[in-house]
């Protein structure tokens, strides 16, 4: 069994739990960022809307089970190199990491996607071009995969909750939002 998370959630499981994986759906400009340690997984999916600030949630949760941030890998996926704010906010994650004292951070699957000149619709058959199809994290292996297809269930829901954060947020001076815990 899996929890499901969507962009601005994060959640965390151990290798014991009766949902030891964690999976998101596509994400091109966003970033998704694992953390694993022992029996531990948790996974938060950010956009240029979320406050990065709030990674400091997980950081929590692996201290309340006495995992030091120096024991805990770090996985950081996705962005778009060419997008100014999907840029920044990659570089503001890796701040807030690097600061929160994690040592074992992976960066290489950051900026491989390219970037949509326009955000709108894309042809499925060039979406590989532009987006990540998911990513699940699984705290029974401590490893992070990226997925080799869409999960519509996902997805579909995904857009619902952007379209009604951004049709309620959209006049927010500031509408920067810290992660919303998934439990399960």
């Amino acid at each position: 069994m899996t929890i499901n998370i969507f962009q601005k959630n994060w959640a965390f499981t151990s290798s014991n739990s009766d949902k030891p994986q964690i999976k998101t759906g596509s994400f091109g400009p966003c970033y998704v960022v694992t953390f694993t340690s022992g029996p531990f997984a948790s996974m938060a999916h950010l956009d240029t809307t979320t406050k990065v600030e709030s990674l400091s949630l997980i950081f929590d949760k692996f201290k309340e089970n006495s995992v030091s941030p120096r024991d805990v890998k770090v996985v950081i996926i996705g962005g778009w190199k060419e997008n100014t704010e999907s840029f920044k906010w990659g570089e503001k994650i890796v701040a807030k990491i690097m600061e929160a004292g994690f040592e074992k951070v992976s960066t290489k699957n950051m900026y491989l996607k390219k970037a949509l000149a326009t955000l709108g619709r894309v042809q499925k058959n060039l979406l590989h071009n532009y987006y990540h199809f998911g990513a699940l994290v699984d705290a029974t292996s401590g490893k992070t995969f990226l997925l080799k297809e869409l999960s519509t269930s996902i997805d579909k829901e995904q857009v619902r909750q952007s379209k009604e954060f951004y049709e309620k947020h959209f006049s927010d001076a500031d509408w920067e939002v810290a992660l919303t815990q998934v439990i399960s």
